[in-house]
């Protein structure tokens, strides 16, 4: 497979934590697949951000727990604990 040289400011992946890693690949000398590995990570990362941002979020009735849905408005897509002084979420 041949190599390829390219420049990247940055990549950014879900660590299925409801966490976002940034990494840094400038001037990585890197295959083809591995090029559009990441470039596929990026872009699943910035679906999840989106989501996390904009789709439909439900606050229990205790107000403990907030479960954040997928497009479909039905699946969750992450839940977390709301502390008791309500100034945290935790993801479960």
């Amino acid at each position: 497979m041949e190599l390829y040289t390219y420049t990247a400011i940055v990549t950014i992946t879900d660590n299925s934590g409801g966490a976002v890693i940034i990494e840094d690949f400038t001037n990585t000398t890197d295959t083809a697949d591995a090029v559009f590995s990441r470039l596929e990570n990026s872009h699943n990362a910035s679906l999840l951000s989106r989501k996390m941002q904009t789709n439909k979020a439900v606050i229990s009735e205790d107000r403990r727990r907030v479960t954040i849905f997928d497009d479909d408005g039905v699946t969750a897509l992450v839940e977390f604990d709301i502390s008791e002084d309500q100034l945290q979420r935790i993801p479960i």
